[in-house]
C-alpha cells in the first residue's frame, strides 16, 4: 500500500540558495509527522513545497499518485493546508468560511453548499473542531484560538485525508493546545495522515508518530519522534543541552467534554 504522502529529494531554491535541500520523507494514514527545527530552518517552505505551492525539484506523491499530475481540483480534494492565520474576513460567518472548502466539489448541477453532501461535510467539520455553537458568529469576532479552529474546520470540510498544518499551536494557550492535539488523535483514529510544523519539542515527543528534524534546509534526522529528538541531535541543531526533569502535565478533564 502506498504511503499517504511521500517526498523524494525535494528541494526549493531562493536566489540560488537552497531553502530546502534534497529532503525525503513519508507519512502513512493514521499517523502524525512533525516537522521540527530552529527558526529559518525551512520548515514552512518545506510544507508549501509538499503542497505544490512553491516551485521545487524532486517528487511528491499522494496515495501513490504524482502531485504534479493532479488537477487543481484533485489537489484540493486530496491535500488540505491549514495556515497559521487567514485574512480577517469581516462580517463573514464561521459557517460561510468553512463552506468555502467545498469549492472543489462543485458541479454544474449543485451550487456551493446546496447538495446534502456539502451540508453534511460542513456540519461534520464544525463538529470535529468543536465549533457548531459558533457557526453563525462572524469570523473576525473570534479569538485567535477559535479562528485557528475555523481554519482547521475549513480544511476538514474539503474531505481531504492528508492535512498539513503550519505551526497550529503557535500563540495558543494551554487549553487550546490540548484541544488541538485531542483533535489530531481523533483524526488519526479516523485514518487521516497529518503533517505539522511544531516548535515545541515536548509536543513532538508526546504526540507525533514520526518526526523530521530540519536545519538550514537539510534533513538532520527522520524517523520515530523519540529517535529524532535525541539529546545529540538537539544539541547539534539547537546548540542546547537537554535536561530530563519532571514537567507539568495538563488535561482537559472537567472543562470540556
Amino acid at each position: 500500500m502506498p504511503n499517504a504522502l511521500r517526498a523524494e529529494q525535494l528541494s526549493v531554491h531562493w536566489d540560488q540558495r537552497a531553502a530546502v535541500d534534497a529532503v525525503s520523507l513519508h507519512v502513512d494514514y493514521g499517523q502524525l509527522l512533525a516537522i521540527a527545527g530552529p527558526n529559518a530552518a525551512g520548515k514552512s517552505t518545506l510544507l508549501k513545497a509538499l503542497l505544490g505551492l512553491v516551485p521545487s525539484s524532486g517528487t511528491v506523491s499522494v496515495a501513490g499518485a504524482q502531485l504534479s499530475q493532479l488537477s487543481a481540483a484533485e489537489r484540493a480534494r486530496t491535500l488540505a493546508y491549514i495556515p497559521q492565520r487567514s485574512a480577517t474576513m469581516p462580517g463573514v460567518s464561521v459557517l460561510d468560511v468553512v463552506s468555502q472548502a467545498r469549492y472543489a466539489h462543485r458541479t454544474q448541477r449543485a451550487r456551493l453548499g446546496a447538495a446534502p453532501s456539502h451540508a453534511s461535510a460542513v456540519a461534520s467539520a464544525l463538529e470535529h473542531a468543536e465549533l457548531s455553537q459558533l457557526a453563525e458568529r462572524a469570523f473576525d469576532t473570534l479569538s485567535g484560538g477559535e479562528q485557528r479552529r475555523v481554519l482547521i474546520a475549513r480544511a476538514l470540510a474539503t474531505g481531504a485525508r492528508v492535512l498539513l498544518f503550519d505551526e497550529p499551536t503557535a500563540g495558543l494557550d494551554i487549553a487550546q493546545v490540548l484541544r488541538f492535539f485531542r483533535l489530531t488523535e481523533r483524526l488519526r483514529a479516523e485514518g487521516h495522515a497529518l503533517i505539522s510544523v511544531l516548535h515545541d519539542l515536548g509536543d513532538v515527543r508526546r504526540h507525533a508518530d514520526t518526526a523530521l528534524l530540519l536545519d538550514a534546509g537539510r534533513c538532520v534526522q527522520f524517523g520515530s519522534a523519540a529517535s529524532v529528538l535525541s539529546s545529540e541531535h538537539i544539541a547539534r541543531v539547537y546548540g542546547v543541552h537537554v535536561h530530563e526533569s519532571v514537567a507539568l502535565d495538563f488535561s482537559l478533564e472537567g472543562r470540556w467534554p
